[in-house]
C-alpha cells in the first residue's frame, strides 16, 4: 500500500463543510479540492459521508512558493457563498472557484491572475473587500499582495524586506498579522511577527471606510538579525472576543457574513496568539485586544529600540504607542510549532470560544484544549463547558488533553464546538480526525485503510541514548515482527529538513521493512524539531558531525542491546538525510551500507546551486560562505569518497531544483572509481521528493534487495 495511498493536507472547516486537499500518487501526485459534511455519528466511528471532488479533471491544486509550497488554496464565505481560490501548478496562476452548495455539479474555475514569473501561496479571502490576500513571490522578494476576486494583477499590500508567510486577518478585517525573516535566517532560526492596520481603520476597528492598502505596520515580536536573543514565531491567529452567546454561530445553519465571512464581528477587539521560542520552547503567548491598535500605535518609527529587537515583552512606552503587554499563555517544556518549511501549516485553533493546539512532548504529540482560567476540570479529554475568555486577567493557562488513540496532529481548524485536523498514530493511518468539542465524539477517517492487521504492526519504542558529546538523545526503534535477535538486520533513517523530526505515527514505509524481519531506528538526532530551541541547535556549525554520530551511537545502542547485528547495520536517507547517510559512512565505520535519495554530497555546491529559501541555510549549519570554505571541504563527503567502502545505493529525480542530479553523478562516479559496489536509479519528471506512487514503490523495493544483496540474507 505504501505508495498508493493518497495523502490527505490542509483540512479547513467551512460553514459546516470540511474541506481538504487530495495528493494522488496514482495521478502523479496530482493534488485536488475535496469536500464532505462535518460529522460525527458514534465515538469512534469510521464511516464517513461521501466526499465529493470540486476540481476533477486535470486541475493541480499546487504551490511552489519559496520552493517547497503549501497554502495552495484558500476558503471563504462572500455574501454567504464559499469560495476557493488556488494555485494551479499547470500555470501557476490563481483561479477563483465558485464552491456552490453540497452535492451541486462542480463549478468551472475562472482565472484570476496571467501567467508570469512568480509564485503565490499562503492566502486567505478578504471577504469585506472581495479579494484574496497572500504572499506573492517575484524577483527574488516576497510581497503580501491582493488579488480580487473578479481577477487582476496583484496590489501590493505591504513589500517585505526579504521573506513573509502566514498572513492572518482579524475578525472584523481592520488588522492584518504575518510573519516575516530575512536571510541568512531561516524562519525557524530568526522570525518576527508583523501587525498592520488597514487605511482608515480607527482605533474602535468598526471597518467603516476600509481602504484597500496597510496605513501602517510593524513588527510586534520574534527577533530580526540584529537582536541580542535569537527567537523565532509561528502561525498567528486571532481570538475573537466576547461571551459565547457572541460568538459566531455557523455550523449547520444560515451564515451571517462578517469582516471575514466567517460570522459576525466580536463584541470586543480580538486578541493575537502567537508561538515564540523565547523561553527555549515554541510556547504560546496573546497580545490582548491587539485589534483594537492604531495606526499610530503601529508606525515603524514609535517601534521601540534600534537594535532590532522586539522579543515577546513588553515595549517601551512612548508618546504615541502604549506598551504591548504579551502574555505567556501556557509555559512549559513543549513545542507548540514545528519548522515552517511550507506554508500552510497549523497547530493551534479557534472556534469561537475555545482554544485548541497540538503540542509535542518528548517527541510524541498530544491534541488538546487549553483552559485560559484554570477552571476545574477533568483532563479526560472532553472540552469543560466554561469558554476560555480572552479578557480574563493574565494567568497561565492548563492544558488538557483529548483522551484520543493518536500521536500525530496537525492541520487544525475550527468552528463553532468542532474541530477537525490530520491525527495518525501507532496503528492508524493518517486521516481526518473530526471531533465534537462538547460531548467528545470522534471520527477518523483515513485515505485508507491500514493493510495491517494491529497484530502485524511494529509499534515504535522510544529509545534515548547518549549522542554527540554524551548528550541525551532520543530516537523511536521498530522491532521487527516476529522479535529482534542478535542476529537481526537494523535500518537506521535520517530524517530530512535536517530540522525535521522523527515522527512515530503508522509510517507504511517503515512497516515495509519490519513485516521483512528488519528493525529500523528512526533517529531525532541533534538538530531535530520537537524537543526544544538548545536541542535544535545543537547542530549549528555541526552538520554532518552531530546527525552522523547521533545515528551511529543509535545503532551501537541497540546492538548493545542485543536487538541487532553489528554486521547488518544499513542507513537510509533522503535530502539531508541523504548527507547524514554520506557522512556516517564516510567519517565512521559502523554501517555496512547505505541508500540516498537527493542526497547532499558536495556542500560547496549546495551552496552555488541552493535555492533562494535556504541559500543561506549552510551559514547557521556549517559556517559563513565562503570564510569557512576549508569546513565545507572537510564536511563533503563528494571529497572525501575514498574513505567510503560500504556500498550505496542512489536515487535521484532529474528535475530536482534542490539537489541537482550532478550532485548523485558526481558522488556515484567518484565511489566506482575507487571500486565501491553502487547503483544509481534516475527517475524523469520527479524533483526533490518523489510524488509518484510507482516511484516510492520502486525505491523501496531497490533498496531492499540491494541490502539483501550485500548483507548475504535470503527472501523474506
Amino acid at each position: 500500500m505504501e505508495g498508493r495511498i493518497p495523502s490527505l493536507l490542509e483540512p479547513k472547516l467551512l460553514a459546516g463543510q470540511l474541506y481538504w486537499l487530495e495528493q494522488r500518487p496514482d495521478q502523479q501526485g496530482r493534488t485536488t479540492l475535496m469536500r464532505r459534511p462535518f460529522g460525527v455519528e458514534t465515538a469512534g466511528a469510521a464511516a464517513s459521508p461521501p466526499a465529493e471532488e470540486l476540481t476533477p479533471g486535470g486541475w493541480n491544486l499546487r504551490s511552489r512558493i519559496h520552493g517547497y509550497g503549501g497554502g495552495a488554496c484558500a476558503l471563504g464565505l462572500v455574501q454567504g457563498q464559499a469560495i476557493a481560490v488556488f494555485v494551479d501548478d499547470r500555470d501557476r496562476c490563481l483561479w477563483g472557484l465558485n464552491l456552490g452548495p453540497a452535492g451541486a455539479a462542480p463549478n468551472e474555475p475562472i482565472q484570476l491572475t496571467r501567467p508570469a514569473p512568480r509564485d503565490f501561496g499562503g492566502g486567505l479571502i478578504d471577504a469585506r473587500r472581495q479579494r484574496w490576500i497572500g504572499v506573492v513571490e517575484a524577483d527574488g522578494r516576497d510581497q503580501l499582495g491582493a488579488v480580487s476576486l473578479q481577477g487582476g494583477e496583484p496590489v501590493t499590500l505591504h513589500q517585505a524586506a526579504d521573506f513573509c508567510g502566514y498572513p492572518t486577518l482579524s475578525p472584523r478585517g481592520s488588522h492584518l498579522a504575518w510573519v516575516e525573516w530575512q536571510q541568512p535566517c531561516l524562519p525557524w532560526e530568526r522570525s518576527q511577527l508583523w501587525l498592520g492596520c488597514f487605511a482608515a481603520a480607527g482605533a474602535d476597528g468598526s471597518g467603516e471606510g476600509l481602504g484597500e492598502g496597510l496605513a501602517a505596520c510593524r513588527p510586534v515580536a520574534g527577533s530580526d538579525n540584529g537582536s541580542r536573543q535569537a527567537s523565532s514565531v509561528f502561525q498567528p491567529l486571532w481570538l475573537a472576543g466576547g461571551s459565547p452567546e457572541d460568538a459566531p454561530q455557523t455550523r449547520g445553519g444560515p451564515v451571517p457574513t462578517g469582516a471575514d465571512g466567517h460570522g459576525a464581528p466580536a463584541a470586543r477587539p480580538a486578541d493575537l496568539l502567537v508561538a515564540c521560542d523565547r523561553s527555549g520552547w515554541w510556547n504560546l503567548d496573546r497580545l490582548p485586544a491587539a485589534e483594537a491598535l492604531t495606526a499610530a500605535n503601529l508606525e515603524p518609527s514609535a517601534s521601540a529600540g534600534g537594535d532590532g529587537e522586539t522579543a515577546l515583552a513588553e515595549s517601551p512606552p512612548s508618546d504615541r504607542q502604549p506598551p504591548l503587554a504579551w502574555q505567556p499563555l501556557l509555559p512549559m517544556e513543549a513545542e507548540f510549532a514545528t519548522p515552517q518549511w511550507v506554508l500552510g501549516l497549523a497547530t493551534t485553533a479557534w472556534d469561537g470560544r475555545q482554544l485548541m493546539a497540538a503540542a509535542c512532548v518528548q517527541g510524541s504529540w498530544q491534541l488538546g484544549r487549553i483552559d485560559f482560567n484554570n477552571t476545574p476540570a477533568k483532563a479526560t479529554g472532553q472540552a469543560p463547558g466554561n469558554p476560555a475568555d480572552p479578557a480574563a486577567p493574565a494567568q497561565p493557562g492548563r492544558w488538557i488533553p483529548f483522551d484520543l488513540p493518536f500521536s500525530e496532529f496537525g492541520g487544525l481548524c475550527a468552528e463553532d464546538g468542532a474541530l477537525a485536523c490530520l491525527a495518525s498514530g501507532a496503528t492508524s493511518p493518517s486521516g481526518l480526525l473530526e471531533l465534537e468539542l462538547t460531548g467528545g465524539q470522534w471520527r477518523h477517517s483515513p485515505a485508507a485503510a491500514s493493510p495491517l492487521a494491529p497484530e502485524a504492526i511494529s509499534r515504535p519504542q522510544p529509545l534515548w541514548f547518549a549522542g554527540y558529546g554524551g548528550a541525551p538523545t532520543q530516537a523511536w526503534y521498530y522491532p521487527p515482527i516476529g522479535g529482534a535477535t542478535p542476529a537481526s538486520p537494523l535500518l537506521v533513517k535520517g530524517h530530512s529538513g535536517p530540522t525535521a523530526m522523527a515522527r512515530c505515527g503508522l509510517n507504511l514505509a517503515i512497516q515495509f521493512w519490519t513485516s521483512r524481519g528488519w528493525g529500523v531506528l528512526d533517529v531525532n538526532y541533534g538538530g531535530s524539531t520537537g524537543f526544544g530551541r538548545a536541542y535544535r541547535e545543537r547542530l549549528d556549525r555541526h552538520w554532518g558531525l552531530v546527525d552522523s554520530d547521533d545515528c551511529a551511537a543509535a545503532a551501537l545502542a541497540v546492538v548493545a542491546a542485543g536487538n541487532a547485528s553489528a554486521q547488518r547495520l544499513a542507513i537510509e536517507g533522503g535530502s539531508a538525510g541523504g548527507f547524514t547517510v554520506l557522512s556516517a559512512l564516510c567519517f565512521s565505520d559502523v554501517f555496512r551500507a547505505g541508500a540516498c535519495r537527493y542526497a547532499v554530497s558536495d556542500l560547496e555546491g549546495l551552496v552555488a546551486d541552493g535555492h533562494r529559501f535556504e541559500a543561506h541555510y549552510l551559514d547557521s549549519l556549517v559556517g559563513p560562505w565562503p570564510e569557512q570554505r576549508a569546513t565545507y571541504q572537510a564536511r563533503s563527503p563528494l571529497l572525501h569518497a575514498e574513505r567510503i567502502s560500504a556500498p550505496v545505493i542512489f536515487f535521484q529525480g532529474l528535475d530536482d531544483q534542490v539537489v541537482p542530479p550532478a550532485q548523485t553523478d558526481s558522488m556515484a562516479e567518484a565511489l566506482r572509481s575507487q571500486g565501491v559496489p553502487v547503483e544509481v536509479h534516475r527517475f524523469a519528471g520527479e524533483g526533490h521528493g518523489f510524488r509518484s506512487g510507482a516511484v516510492r514503490v520502486a525505491v523501496l523495493e531497490a533498496t531492499e534487495a540491494f541490502f539483501r544483496h550485500h548483507f548475504t540474507l535470503g527472501c523474506p
